[in-house]
């Protein structure tokens, strides 16, 4: 479930179907520890340099760089 279903205003799906197929991205901020599931739940900042502008994605509740993560997490296969 997205944990910032309570503050996020623009929120219209919060959890995944059971029956996902395949890898997907969402969000953790280490410091709230809130996991997010869209970039709707999250704030932006830009950084700008001579040759180009970073996108830099932030938690909208505390305002620290978040961490971007795969589900279901690739498994490695050991022998």
């Amino acid at each position: 479930m997205c944990d910032s279903r309570s503050f996020c205003m623009s929120c219209s799906s919060y959890m995944w179907p059971a029956n996902i197929k395949e890898p997907r991205k969402y969000y953790r901020c280490e410091y709230c520890n809130l996991d997010v599931l869209c970039d709707l739940g999250l704030t932006f900042n830009f950084e700008y340099t001579d040759t180009a502008v970073i996108k830099i994605a932030k938690c909208s509740r505390c305002g620290e760089e978040i961490s971007e993560y795969l589900w279901p997490e690739s498994s490695k296969n050991s022998d």
